[in-house]
């Protein structure tokens, strides 16, 4: 098949893709708003060698009680170099490390939020958990979870003093030093447990999201297992499903009203009063916090390449992309922080082709075309010079 009608057809079946882009392009504002606001791997921070002194740059706020001074080994860590990474080789993230059981830490995440924080009440929160399982010796493993909010400013914390809005914790006792204890996930607003042994469980992959909803103050919790493609993902509380948010008083009307929002993500290792003598505690490993703010529009940029331009180059990062369904980053063709690579995608490519910093703007069709028009060529042109090498070779 010769160059030109490697074109031909390329451009045929990219006017069927600039249909559908140009329909999501139309549809976009009839979409409900959601602005990724945080998504943090961990891949930034320096791996840990040794005993750590240093907090990992990601962590906004870390602080740990002082039971056991320094330089007791409990810290956070990132994984690759101390500790094995449990999701993958080479990856990084975000170790909650308490072995002596006696001490209590906190890695806080909070500088992407408004200092307001009425501002986040509807949207999702995210990230995958790894927990190593409970031996003798231990007393559990243990991740407090707490979204809340502090308006006070420096240093944000979740104290459960009339400032949490949703507290949780996974309690992974099953093998360690208490008789008959299972796996639990526990929900300290409303005193209630959860423990399906086919959810809740250690040394699996999981991915762990919030749903929440301000205008009734509620919040729905899944769990994903990673490791198992086939497995559906679980709501945590079958039955109602829906969770309430933790109420504060007010002193002005002295009455108890719902949490404002969210400006805080706090996770936590056990609590000191829990751990005594050779009890311990084992790892937590965190990774891929996500954070959605639904009452916020996109921000959307097609320099999937991140040379501060929209080009032929970046279309076809999008088009080797496409058909990505789950953890896909921008430099794989995803420009509008869902995490996939498809057609709502290649809407924002050709909103912003040709304009520098990938700036939006909604196309004229005439532009759209154009630029899909170049892209094709560019895709279908440097396939056959391909093909034409691979002919050379072969016959040298």
């Amino acid at each position: 098949m010769g160059a030109s009608e490697l074109i031909r057809r390329r451009l045929a079946s990219g006017f069927a893709l600039l249909v559908i882009a140009l329909s999501c392009a139309a549809a976009a504002d009839d979409a409900q708003a959601a602005r990724t606001i945080l998504f943090e791997t961990f891949e930034n921070d320096t791996p840990d060698q040794d005993i750590n002194t240093t907090v990992p740059e990601s962590v906004d706020v870390y602080g740990r009680s002082l039971v056991v001074p320094p330089p007791d080994p409990s810290f956070a860590y990132i994984s690759g170099g101390l500790f094995p990474d449990p999701f993958a080789a080479g990856n990084q993230s975000l170790v909650l490390h308490n072995p002596n059981g006696a001490a209590q830490m906190t890695a806080n995440f909070a500088d992407f939020f408004d200092a307001d924080p009425a501002q986040f009440r509807n949207g999702a929160i995210e990230f995958d958990v790894y927990f190593e399982a409970a031996e003798p010796g231990s007393y559990w493993t243990y991740l407090d979870v707490r979204f809340g909010f502090d308006t006070n400013g420096d240093p944000r914390l979740v104290t459960t003093q009339d400032d949490v809005t949703i507290w949780n914790s996974f309690r992974i006792q099953e093998g360690g030093d208490q008789p008959g204890a299972v796996d639990v996930f526990y929900d300290h607003v409303s005193a209630q447990t959860y423990n399906d042994q086919q959810v809740v469980v250690p040394e699996r992959k999981m991915r762990v999201r919030y749903d929440i909803d301000g205008s009734d103050n509620t919040y729905t919790v899944s769990i994903d297992n990673l490791e198992d493609p086939d497995a559906p993902v679980q709501v945590v509380w079958p039955s109602g499903a829906v969770q309430e948010w933790d109420e504060v008083f007010n002193f002005e009307t002295f009455q108890f009203e719902p949490a404002p929002g969210i400006n805080v993500i706090a996770f936590l290792t056990d609590a000191s009063a829990y751990a005594t003598g050779s009890h311990k505690s084992q790892n937590v490993y965190i990774d891929n916090l996500r954070v959605i703010n639904n009452d916020l529009p996109p921000l959307e940029s097609a320099d999937f390449d991140d040379d501060g331009d929209v080009d032929g180059a970046d279309f076809l990062i999008w088009q080797r992309g496409n058909g990505t369904t789950s953890g896909a980053t921008p430099d794989q063709g995803d420009a509008n922080g869902d995490m996939a690579v498809d057609a709502a995608d290649l809407a924002v490519f050709t909103s912003q082709f040709g304009q520098a910093g990938g700036v939006s703007a909604v196309p004229e069709p005439a532009t759209a075309w154009l630029a899909l028009a170049v892209c094709f060529e560019a895709s279908a042109m440097a396939a056959a010079g391909r093909k034409r090498e691979r002919r050379s070779t072969r016959r040298a």
